[in-house]
C-alpha cells in the first residue's frame, strides 16, 4: 500500500546507523530523513531511525539542533508520543532511534479517507491536547504541530517530531508550505513561541481535519505565504458551524486572545459529551478512517514478522513490501477481535485520563477566579482606605492652616476662659444662703463657656501646630494645654488642668511626651501589657491552606520509608492542580486523623505561640513521566508513594534503592494488575503497578532506565 510510504534505499542512503540496519526509507522532510530499521539481535522490533539530511560534513549548528531534539524527546517520554530508544548526536552522521508506530498521519488519513465529520473532531482534538499538555508540563513547546506530525493508531493520537528548532527557510518550498500552513503569526514573525503558539497550530490542524485544507488561503509563493501567516490572514470558509466555537478562538491573531491549552481541553470534553462531538453510536471515527488505520497496523505486523534479507556482500536486498494479511484465516479473525478489544480498553483508559485532566483544569480555573475575586475585593478595600486616609489628611491640613491663622483669637478665648474660671472660683466662696442664686448662675455660665472653648479647640487643634510641649498641669485657674487635652479618647479636663482618664487614657498618656517632642505626627505605639503576641508565620502558612488546594511539596525520602520529610518547611502558596508543579492535593484540614494509604499522608503543626494544632490531609498527584523512590528486595518492590525524585538521579536516600518511572495513570478496571499497563499486545516491558485513590486508579511504573 502506498500510504505507508516505504521506499527502497538509494545509493546515497547509509546501510547502518549505530547498531541498526536500515531496511527501508520511510520519509524525507526539510531537514531529516526517516528509515525503517532493526537491530541485529534476533526478534528485535522494528524501529524508526531519524538522521540529518547533509551533503558532506554536518554543520555544528545542525548538530546542536539535532542534539537538542534528542534531549527534548528523552525528557518527555510520554505515553502519547513516540519514545526514544537510542541516539548518538555526536556520530559522524547523527541519528536517533524511536519507536516505530505503524499508523497513518492525519495528513494521510485526510488525503486517502476524506475529511473528518464534525462529530469526530473534538475527541481527536482532546487526545492531541492530552499529548501536548504532557510536553508543556515538561517545559517543551512543540512549535510544529501539524497533521503530518500526529499519528493515529487505534489507541488514539500520538505526537511526534516535537521540540525542533526549525529555521525559517523560505527557499525550500515543500518545507515552507508544510510548516507555514499551520504556523502561528508570532512564529512567522520570528517572535518567541509559547503554549499559545501550539494552541494556534492545534486549531489549524483541527480545521484541516474538518475542512480538508489548511486555514490559510492558497498562496502564490513562499514569500506570499510568509506574509499571510505573519498577519494571521486565515480563511475559515467551509468550517462547520458546530465547530466554530471550538476552532475559531484558537486562530486568533493575538496569543493572549487564544484559550489556554487546559481550558481548550475542557471545551473539547464538553463537545465530546454533548455538542458537536456527540458520537454516532459507539464509533469514535468514521469507517473509512478506521479501515485505513487497521490496514496500516496489519501492514506493520507483517513487516515486524519479516526478517531482513542480506546479500552475500552484506548489502540489503530490496524485495517488494509484503502484502497485508487477509481475514480468511480464523485465527487472524480471532486475533483481530482481541486487538480491537485491547485498543478499545486503552482508549477508554485514555478518555478517563483526559476527563481527569479536564476536571483538574476546571477546578484550577475556579480557584483562579476565586483568587482573582479575593484580590479584587482586597484591592478595592485598599483603595477605599487610601481615599479615607487622604480625606482625613486633607481635613487635618485645613485644620492646621485654620489654627495657624486664628492663634490670636484662640489665646484671647483661652485668657477669657481663665478669667471666667477665676471669677467663678471667688464667687463660689460667698455666703451660700444669700448668694446661692448668683453662685448657681455663675456656675451655669462657666459650664457653657467651657463647652464652647472645648469645641473651638477640638476644631482648631492648635497643639498639632505647636512647636514645643510647654504643657503645664498648673494651679487652679490655669488654661488647659494641648497635651492635657490629647491624653485620652474619653478623658476630660479638671479645673486644675489635669486629666480624668477613661478607656485608653493610660496608653495615650504614655504617647504624649513623644508627640509633644516632635513636630511630625507619630503613630501610636501599642501598650505592651495589652497587645497581642507576635503571630506565628508557620501557623499562618498552615492556616492559609484550604481543602482542595494543591501544593508543590513531596516526601524527600530522607526520613525513611515509614516517615515523611516534606520538601518545604511550611506549606508554600497553592498552585494550579493542573500544573506540572502540583505534587499533592489537600483533601482536608482537621485537628483529627487523616485517611491512610500508599498515596496518602498528613502534615501537622502545633504552634508554640497559640498552642493550636493544624493537620493537613494530603493525597499524591501522579502524572506519567514523573519518578518516585522505591525499595526493591528480590522480585518485590515497595513504593514511596508520596516521594519525588529526579528521574536521572545518581543517588537516592539510604532507605531506598530504586527510581520508578511512572508510565501511565489510568482508571483501574476490576482486578487491575501490571498486565493492564501494557501499551500493546507485544509490549515486553516489565511493569510494576499499584491501585491508588481508593482503588479507583491504576498507577503503572517501571524501573527507570530498565
Amino acid at each position: 500500500m502506498t500510504g505507508v510510504g516505504l521506499r527502497a534505499l538509494g545509493d546515497n542512503d547509509p546501510r547502518r546507523l549505530g547498531d541498526f540496519r536500515l531496511l527501508w526509507r520511510l520519509a524525507t522532510g526539510g531537514m531529516g530523513r526517516l528509515y525503517l530499521a532493526r537491530a541485529d539481535e534476533p526478534g528485535s522490533p522494528l524501529v524508526a531511525v531519524k538522521t540529518l539530511l547533509a551533503e558532506g560534513m554536518v554543520s555544528d549548528r545542525d548538530r546542536e539542533r539535532f542534539a537538542r531534539e534528542v534531549e527534548l524527546a528523552r525528557r518527555v517520554d510520554s505515553a502519547w508520543t513516540a519514545r526514544v530508544l537510542a541516539a548518538d548526536p555526536a556520530a559522524e552522521r547523527p541519528w536517533m532511534a524511536i519507536e516505530y508506530i505503524p499508523a497513518p498521519a492525519l495528513s494521510d488519513l485526510v488525503g486517502a479517507a476524506g475529511k473528518l465529520p464534525a462529530w469526530a473532531v473534538p475527541w481527536l482534538g482532546a487526545g492531541t491536547l492530552q499529548a501536548l499538555l504532557a510536553l508543556h508540563d515538561k517545559g517543551v513547546i512543540h512549535r510544529d504541530v501539524k497533521p503530518q506530525n500526529i499519528l493515529l493508531p487505534m489507541t488514539g493520537p500520538l505526537l511526534i517530531d516535537f521540540g525542533i528548532s526549525h529555521a525559517v527557510d523560505i527557499t525550500r518550498t515543500s518545507f515552507t508550505l508544510g510548516t507555514f500552513g499551520f504556523m502561528s503569526p508570532e512564529q512567522a514573525r520570528g517572535e518567541p513561541s509559547t503554549t499559545a503558539s501550539d494552541v494556534f497550530s492545534v486549531g489549524a490542524t483541527l480545521f484541516y481535519m474538518a475542512v480538508g485544507r489548511p486555514p490559510y488561503p492558497e498562496p502564490d509563493g513562499p514569500m506570499r505565504a510568509l506574509a499571510q501567516v505573519q498577519r494571521g490572514e486565515v480563511d475559515l470558509a467551509g468550517l462547520p458551524s458546530a465547530l466554530e466555537p471550538l476552532i475559531r478562538p484558537c486562530l486568533a491573531v493575538e496569543p493572549a486572545d487564544r484559550p489556554d491549552p487546559a481550558e481548550l481541553l475542557v471545551r473539547m470534553v464538553r463537545e465530546v459529551d454533548g455538542g458537536a462531538g456527540r458520537r454516532r453510536g459507539q464509533r469514535w471515527l468514521p469507517p473509512s478512517w478506521t479501515e485505513l488505520i487497521e490496514a496500516y497496523e496489519a501492514y506493520g505486523r507483517v513487516l515486524g514478522g519479516e526478517g531482513a534479507t542480506l546479500g552475500a556482500d552484506g548489502d540489503r536486498t530490496q524485495p517488494v513490501p509484503p502484502p497485508a494479511p487477509t481475514l480468511v484465516d480464523t485465527r487472524e479473525r480471532q486475533a483481530r477481535r482481541e486487538r480491537e478489544e485491547a485498543a478499545r480498553e486503552t482508549r477508554l483508559r485514555r478518555e478517563e485520563e483526559i476527563r481527569r485532566l479536564a476536571a483538574a483544569a476546571e477546578q484550577a480555573r475556579h480557584e483562579r477566579e476565586r483568587a482573582e475575586e479575593a484580590e479584587r475585593r482586597a484591592r478595592e478595600e485598599r483603595e477605599s482606605a487610601e481615599r479615607e486616609r487622604a480625606a482625613a489628611e486633607e481635613a487635618r491640613r485645613r485644620a492646621n492652616a485654620a489654627a495657624g491663622s486664628g492663634s490670636g483669637a484662640g489665646s484671647a478665648s483661652a485668657s477669657a476662659a481663665g478669667a471666667a474660671s477665676a471669677a467663678s472660683g471667688s464667687g463660689s466662696g460667698s455666703s451660700s444662703s444669700s448668694g446661692s442664686g448668683s453662685s448657681s448662675n455663675s456656675g451655669g455660665g462657666l459650664l457653657v463657656l467651657l463647652v464652647v472653648i472645648g469645641i473651638v479647640l477640638a476644631i482648631w487643634q492648635p497643639w498639632e501646630a505647636a512647636n514645643s510641649g510647654d504643657s503645664t498641669a498648673g494651679s487652679a485657674g490655669s488654661t488647659p494645654t494641648a497635651s492635657a487635652l490629647t491624653s485620652g479618647g474619653s478623658s476630660g479636663t479638671s479645673a486644675d488642668g489635669g486629666t480624668t482618664s477613661g478607656s485608653g487614657a493610660g496608653a495615650a498618656d504614655d504617647d504624649t511626651p513623644a508627640a509633644a517632642d516632635d513636630d511630625d505626627d507619630e503613630p501610636e505605639q501599642p501598650d505592651p501589657t495589652t497587645s497581642s503576641p507576635e503571630p506565628d508565620p508557620t501557623e499562618q502558612a498552615f492556616k492559609r491552606v484550604s481543602s482542595g488546594d494543591c501544593l508543590k511539596v513531596y516526601d524527600t525520602g530522607q526520613a525513611g520509608r515509614y516517615n515523611v520529610r516534606w520538601s518545604a518547611a511550611a506549606p508554600p502558596p497553592s498552585v494550579s492542580c493542573a500544573g506540572s508543579d502540583a505534587y499533592v492535593q489537600v483533601t482536608g484540614v482537621t485537628a483529627g486523623s487523616c485517611p491512610s494509604g500508599v498515596d496518602k499522608s498528613s502534615w501537622s503543626y502545633r504552634s508554640p505561640s497559640s498552642g493550636d494544632t493544624t493537620r493537613l490531609c494530603m493525597t499524591r498527584i501522579y502524572r506519567a513521566g514523573y519518578c518516585l523512590l522505591a525499595r526493591q528486595s528480590g522480585d518485590s518492590i515497595s513504593l514511596g508513594g508520596l516521594t519525588g525524585v529526579s528521574c536521572g538521579a545518581s543517588q537516592v536516600p539510604s532507605a531506598y534503592n530504586q527510581v520508578m518511572h511512572i508510565t501511565g495513570v489510568y482508571r483501574a478496571p476490576a482486578g487491575a494488575n501490571a498486565s493492564n499497563c501494557r501499551r500493546t499486545a507485544n509490549d515486553a516491558t516489565r511493569y510494576w503497578s499499584w491501585t491508588v485513590n481508593g482503588g479507583n486508579t491504576l498507577l503503572c511504573t517501571k524501573i527507570y532506565g530498565a
